[in-house]
C-alpha cells in the first residue's frame, strides 16, 4: 500500500453513541450523515480507501474529515457537540453590507399586500426597488443602496 499510514482514530463510547444517533436520524442533513459515516468508518480501523470506496467520495474528502476530527478530538463534548465538529468551516470572504435586520425590512416590503404600497409602471428594475426600500426605510439603506 502506498503513503503513510493513517493516523489511528479511537472514538470514546460516548462520541461513538452521538455520531450513531445522528448518523441515524433522519432529520440530519446528508453533509452530516455523510461526515458522521466517515468518522465511524475510520473509528472501525478502515483505510482512506475503503472508507472512499464506500461512500463514493473522494479519498482527498475522507482524508479532510479524518484529520478535522482528530484536530477537534482534544477540545471536549460540551464544548463543541458532535454536529459543531462536522459542520462547515466558516468561508473567507467580505461580510454583507446588508444586516440581517434589513434583509427582514426588505421581506416584509416585498410581503405588502399591493393596496398598502402601489405598484408602479416602472416596478422590477433595480433602481426602483432602490429608491423603495430608500423611501420606506431611509435611514436603513442609504448606506447599503447608494
Amino acid at each position: 500500500m502506498r503513503g503513510p499510514k493513517a493516523k489511528s482514530l479511537n472514538l470514546s463510547e460516548v462520541e461513538r453513541k452521538e455520531l450513531k444517533t445522528l448518523v441515524r436520524r433522519h432529520s440530519t442533513p446528508q453533509q452530516l450523515a455523510l461526515r458522521g459515516r466517515i468518522i465511524l468508518a475510520a473509528d472501525a480501523g478502515k483505510n482512506h480507501s475503503q472508507i472512499a470506496r464506500e461512500e463514493a467520495v473522494s479519498v482527498d474528502i475522507v482524508r479532510l474529515w479524518r484529520a478535522r476530527w482528530l484536530a477537534l478530538q482534544p477540545i471536549e463534548l460540551a464544548d463543541l457537540g458532535v454536529e459543531d465538529r462536522l459542520g462547515d468551516v466558516a468561508r473567507p470572504g467580505r461580510s454583507s453590507r446588508i444586516s440581517v435586520e434589513q434583509i427582514c425590512q426588505l421581506i416584509a416590503m416585498a410581503c405588502e399586500a399591493p393596496s398598502e404600497r402601489p405598484i408602479r409602471k416602472s416596478d422590477g428594475t433595480r433602481n426602483c426597488r432602490r429608491s423603495d426600500a430608500a423611501r420606506h426605510h431611509p435611514a436603513n439603506f442609504a448606506s447599503a443602496c447608494s
